[in-house]
């Protein structure tokens, strides 16, 4: 997969975070032992310097069982230092390095292969940067009020919905399998207020989350298919461990925009992953715009969540004017 060299500083930023995060804490740990066990510092430094003569036994081509005896003088002594450690009232790793991964030691490469975290480090950073390019800003479910609503039984009903929502970020399993969602309802009711709502909180979560308009994502793919600009934003938003599709209907419609959505909900349909889509669009209007392939997968194949009300940045207007 390509990533942009921005996406690769990105990751290499944080594994450098990370690192330097992990090393600190072990200096920390280590001036608290000099001064208050010192004994046990002693101890730490003659273990650490027994690993770099391992290290230059192993250089040397060592062929006498020199790297055996120091691993094993050095592996008794590990246990020892935990010993005197765990009978001062420290933990006993109370002076190991924890590393945010252990493999690569935070690294970005273990066996000259790149380590995992580092590909998970790439597909958010680059579904981030996917993100970035989108006009919708990040909204908050904190920041969601009832109040603007006129009709109590309105209200409540999208109190229900609100709750459903937040409920969904909560039980969101990126490794497990989650329900896809259709948004429906007339403009303005907040569709993608709260459709960011949920990409902000699920983003803060870790989980990665590619956000946009159909317009922006779907023009994105064209530009890219045809070479306008570089990039693999289709692989991107399949990886997605959430994919939300806002406005659908906005979207200059071809050859290549059909296919591309349906190649997106298919594709993260097939690998069980969760995909949000919300639209203005009803039922008939949908049918007379999408082919049968696209309609039967968002009616058949998605939880329908309808939104009710009348649009809701009127109604916010009128409040602030005292109407």
């Amino acid at each position: 997969m390509r990533y942009s060299e921005d996406v690769y500083d990105r990751a290499r930023a944080e594994l450098a975070r990370r690192r330097q995060s992990a090393e600190s804490t072990y200096y920390q740990h280590a001036e608290t032992i000099r001064q208050n066990a010192p004994e046990i510092y002693k101890e730490e430094q003659r273990i650490r310097n027994s690993f770099f003569k391992l290290v230059a036994q192993y250089l040397g081509g060592d062929t006498e069982g020199g790297i055996e005896r120091i691993q094993s003088d050095n592996l008794s002594a590990q246990q020892r230092l935990r010993l005197m450690l765990k009978e001062k009232g420290y933990p006993e790793d109370y002076l190991d390095t924890h590393y945010y991964c252990e493999r690569c030691k935070d690294t970005g490469s273990a066996g000259g292969v790149t380590c995992e975290c580092m590909k998970v480090l790439l597909k958010r950073f680059s579904a981030m940067e996917l993100n970035e390019k989108s006009s919708i800003r990040p909204e908050r479910f904190e920041d969601v009020r009832l109040d603007i609503y006129p009709d109590n039984e309105v209200c409540e009903k999208m109190r229900k919905v609100i709750g459903f929502l937040e409920s969904y970020v909560e039980r969101f399993d990126p490794y497990g399998e989650n329900k896809s969602l259709f948004f429906y309802g007339s403009t303005g009711t907040g569709k993608t207020f709260l459709s960011s709502c949920i990409a902000t909180a699920l983003n803060e979560k870790g989980v990665m989350v590619s956000f946009g308009t159909a317009f922006e994502l779907l023009k994105r793919l064209e530009d890219e298919n045809f070479g306008r600009v570089n990039g693999d934003s289709m692989r991107e938003m399949i990886d997605a461990d959430l994919l939300i599709i806002d406005d659908l209907g906005c979207e200059y419609h071809s050859k290549f925009s059909e296919a591309a959505l349906y190649n997106l909900i298919n594709s993260r349909m097939n690998l069980h992953k969760a995909t949000i889509v919300s639209t203005n669009l009803n039922t008939q209007e949908l049918k007379n715009t999408y082919n049968d392939r696209i309609t039967s997968r968002l009616m058949g194949a998605f939880t329908p969540i309808r939104f009710f009300g009348s649009d809701v940045r009127l109604m916010l207007k009128r409040k602030s004017i005292g109407q």
